[in-house]
């Protein structure tokens, strides 16, 4: 059937108190906040811990039992519990832990989760860090395979790395996935984080070093290679990955163009722009540039980690024909920070201030323990826009897509049960979510934030698009092979191509 392809001009709306929040963070380091004790909950007993590095790991896995909004679940807190014990055990005897050490082990105790918005960072991952022992190559993780992604005189772009100072690439890339916080408990997803965030975790994972001896595949002689400081590290990448944090600027705007006869191709890669305003504009500009008639919409949400939930909301809008909901309810464990956290914490942003977000829920618990709230806080903007499109919907995805654009997705599938999932199983929840009330934790003894929100959210999804491991499962599984991604041959692409044009 054939439609036209129409967004209306973006209408400029106020962000309410719910509205407008970042659901994906970019970490800072932040501390100091007021709060007051709460008889309920109280906190799990500290073991007799002796060094400043397992002191944070108490004071953090203290928090995460007291707050997380999962952790209502008393047989999930219960693992946790012991889990947090392992972990503060293991830095037993070790007074002068690194900082990597520390943040390795936060990693550890929070990867059972299973908490996309929980994440750990420090300042030797800040671009100010003078750290000098950086591992110095351009490389590309993909499906346990590892690879230089620029080129040397010595070393051309896609050789493959077998080992890194006598550790094998897949001992080491098994240890960054085990690391990994996704809402999708799939090995596939776990797999994609950690490919994409390689150069971070592996140095979270495996410290730092002087010298680097890297073992090839190939007939290349191993190579012995100087770390570098962190502003000497490449930037610049021979392939495209889907990664937000890997696009320029410019990229991460939204961008439109036409495929082919009647297909049009919307790219998402990010709701997270500060900037709301250009953001709208350049949805208005990809809007204007397509091409109508249009038979297909494939809309690319591929490496989009989150954002502002709102930010989908226009196209959705004209998506639809009846108003629509991402949330069927929201809640907390608790509606104030204790005493005994509260120097420790510190809103995400300066204009949420967490005690009034607590405030705003009930004062009576009921849904599984927490002060809840039923329905969408943003129902009044998610409804249907003239012109309506009406024609085939494609979506494309992969192991990186989270947070707000999950909920983007959860309505879409509900109001469109036409659309067509393309890709591979996404990172965020099909079902349910944890998000909004974004905060950070600031450690103790060390420079290392831990950035979570506080809020479950039930997402108004259609459960028949659900995987067995929690996220949206494609209708048709596309997974990139590591020739077609060093080539820049996009396969998930040209099979959503394939499909829209079958069906004009």
């Amino acid at each position: 059937m054939k439609s036209v392809f129409l967004l209306p001009p973006i209408s400029r709306v106020a962000a309410t108190r719910f509205g407008a929040l970042v659901s994906t963070f970019a970490l800072i380091l932040l501390s100091g906040c007021g709060g007051d004790d709460s008889a309920n909950n109280l906190p799990i007993a500290p073991l007799p811990v002796a060094n400043r590095a397992q002191q944070d790991l108490q004071g953090v896995a203290s928090f995460l039992e007291r707050y997380h909004p999962m952790l209502a679940d008393e047989s999930l807190r219960a693992a946790f519990i012991t889990r947090s014990n392992e972990v503060i055990r293991g830095l037993d005897g070790k007074p002068d832990a690194a900082e990597w050490e520390v943040q390795r082990a936060m990693l550890q105790l929070i990867a059972p989760l299973n908490d996309f918005h929980v994440q750990v960072t420090g300042p030797v991952f800040q671009p100010s860090s003078v750290r000098s022992d950086y591992f110095p190559l351009a490389v590309r993780a993909i499906g346990g395979r590892l690879f230089t992604d620029g080129a040397t005189a010595a070393v051309p772009h896609g050789s493959e790395i077998a080992s890194i100072n006598s550790v094998t690439v897949s001992s080491i890339l098994a240890a960054l996935e085990s690391t990994v916080s996704a809402d999708s408990t799939a090995l596939s997803v776990r797999q994609t984080i950690a490919d994409a965030e390689f150069a971070r975790r592996y140095h979270q994972n495996f410290g730092f070093a002087s010298e680097y001896v890297i073992g090839f595949v190939s007939a290349i002689p191993t190579a012995r290679v100087q770390g570098v400081t962190f502003a000497n590290l490449p930037q610049e990448r021979q392939t495209q990955p889907r990664w937000i944090r890997n696009l320029t600027p410019e990229a991460r705007f939204p961008q439109a163009k036409t495929l082919a006869n009647g297909v049009a191709y919307l790219s998402l890669p990010t709701f997270g722009i500060a900037d709301r305003d250009a953001y709208f504009v350049a949805l208005d500009a990809a809007r204007a540039s397509a091409k109508d008639p249009v038979n297909a919409l494939i809309i690319d949400l591929r490496g989009n980690t989150g954002g502002f939930r709102d930010f989908a909301f226009p196209i959705l809008n004209a998506l639809t024909l009846t108003p629509y909901a991402q949330y069927r309810g929201s809640g907390v464990r608790e509606r104030q920070i204790d005493s005994i956290h509260a120097n420790n914490v510190k809103p995400l942003l300066a204009n949420l201030p967490i005690d009034a977000a607590l405030a705003g829920f009930p004062s009576t618990r009921s849904t599984g323990g927490l002060y809840w709230i039923d329905g969408d806080t943003l129902a009044s903007q998610m409804k249907p826009s003239a012109p309506h499109f009406a024609g085939r919907i494609i979506v494309l995805t992969d192991g990186l897509v989270a947070s707000a654009a999950t909920q983007m997705m959860a309505a879409l599938v509900a109001v469109r049960p036409d659309t067509v999932i393309i890709g591979e199983e996404t990172a965020g929840h099909c079902a349910r979510h944890t998000g909004d009330v974004p905060m950070v934790y600031q450690s103790t003894n060390f420079a290392i934030a831990l950035a979570i929100s506080l809020a479950r959210i039930d997402l108004a999804s259609d459960s028949r698009r659900c995987s067995t491991t929690g996220g949206f499962k494609p209708d048709i599984a596309v997974t990139p092979t590591a020739e077609a991604v060093l080539a820049n041959d996009d396969l998930v692409l040209k099979r959503a191509l394939t499909v829209a044009l079958a069906q004009n």
